[in-house]
């Protein structure tokens, strides 16, 4: 089970205290059984979701790209990695498939 954390947007997502997405990459919640999005006010508790965590444009992942949207900005204290590498290191530790 993964935990978000949002402020407006999705801000961080992680499994088991594993980070597995920060802004600025988009953090996209999908419904399990009809495929459509969901968004922050449609979620529930019990409310089952798939977690998408796609790239953001180039541009947000820019130093001032990640100063103005990055976790750190939304007073986070976790330093910005990209999707594609926070998930293959939650891979190798086993929390995700």
């Amino acid at each position: 089970m993964g935990q978000l954390e949002f402020q407006n947007e999705n801000i961080v997502f992680s499994v088991s205290g594993t980070v597995v997405a920060t802004a600025p990459d988009l953090i996209t919640l999908i419904d399990t059984e009809t495929l459509d999005p969901v968004t922050n006010e449609e979620l529930r508790y019990g409310k089952r979701v798939h977690v998408l965590g796609l790239p953001a444009d180039d541009k947000w992942r820019t130093p001032a790209g990640i100063e103005c949207v990055g976790p750190r900005y939304f007073k986070y204290d976790i330093d910005y990695q990209p999707v594609e590498e926070l998930v293959a290191e939650a891979q190798k530790k086993g929390v995700i498939d």
